[in-house]
């Protein structure tokens, strides 16, 4: 007589600890903002919009742009890169440009 196992359809998965949004920023006057691209075809033109903006009201204001090669996880060099700009900046804003 075979037997057979009868497995539940229901994953089990460790729940990871919530992380917390990083502290507001203070003021921009003479921060740097870090432009984060994520690869989408409008990502760029929003950022453009967003340090033209910011430009405007705030003086002082420096940016710095790193552009995610890809649409996959950041591995090795690249993830090195982002890590080195992200502690050159005070803050990041991020498009997603679809």
């Amino acid at each position: 007589m075979d037997r057979y196992e009868v497995l539940s359809p229901l994953g089990e998965a460790e729940v990871p600890e919530p992380r917390r949004n990083a502290p507001r920023l203070e003021g921009l006057e003479g921060r740097v903002v870090g432009l984060f691209e994520n690869n989408k075809r409008a990502a760029p033109r929003i950022l453009d919009a967003v340090e033209r903006e910011l430009r405007a009201r705030v003086p002082g204001v420096r940016f710095s742009r790193f552009r995610h090669p890809h649409n996959r996880e950041l591995l090795g060099e690249e993830l090195e890169a982002f890590r080195r700009w992200v502690g050159e900046v005070d803050g990041v804003i991020g498009a997603v440009g679809d």
